[in-house]
């Protein structure tokens, strides 16, 4: 009991006095990307805020960002409520901040937390904001690109997973299209 006990406190010595407590290590995310309790917006604004801090030095302000639904790697061609939501969700969280979103492809309902920027948003856009949706057994793979529209390049990358529930797995199956074919 008393060695237990001391190779306990130990340790837990050894990791305050490093510097290597849970919380120190962590504090980037707070958590967020591990706790099964956080929502989908959560999730999506701390996406934002990590996109944004990596693109900063190339986005301007009064640069026009395009959000675009996310790509299905498993239904390519194929839109569900899932791939629009998140870049919506992320959009909405860069307006916020303070940059020119917009979210004619994605928006599904009008969002009080969103205000649409003045000037034509169907303009040439002068980045991208989209990504992919890959689904696994137990979790969705989001991976989440903000792209220069006139280079190609990724100036900003974040990938995270969401825990596969029910409701992610009946917001992440694809809406069929129909298409009318004229001979």
């Amino acid at each position: 009991m008393r060695t237990s006990l001391f190779y306990t406190l130990s340790i837990f010595t050894a990791l305050v006095v490093a510097g290597c407590t849970p919380v120190i290590m962590d504090t980037m995310t707070h958590g967020i990307f591990r706790r099964g309790d956080i929502n989908f917006i959560d999730k999506n604004n701390a996406a934002a805020d990590y996109l944004i801090g990596q693109a900063r030095t190339y986005i301007d302000r009064h640069a026009m960002i395009r959000a675009e639904p996310l790509a299905d790697r498993q239904h390519p061609g194929m839109v569900s409520s899932l791939s629009k939501s998140i870049p919506e969700q992320i959009g909405t969280r860069l307006a916020q901040l303070g940059y020119r979103v917009g979210l004619d492809a994605v928006a599904s309902t009008p969002d009080p937390n969103y205000r649409r920027p003045a000037g034509d948003v169907n303009a040439r856009p002068a980045f991208i904001l989209s990504g992919t949706l890959s689904h696994e057994r137990t979790e969705v793979k989001v991976a989440s690109r903000i792209t220069d529209a006139s280079s190609g390049q990724i100036v900003a990358a974040f990938d995270y997973t969401l825990p596969l529930t029910s409701q992610v797995d009946d917001l992440a199956q694809p809406q069929p299209q129909i298409i009318r074919m004229t001979p």
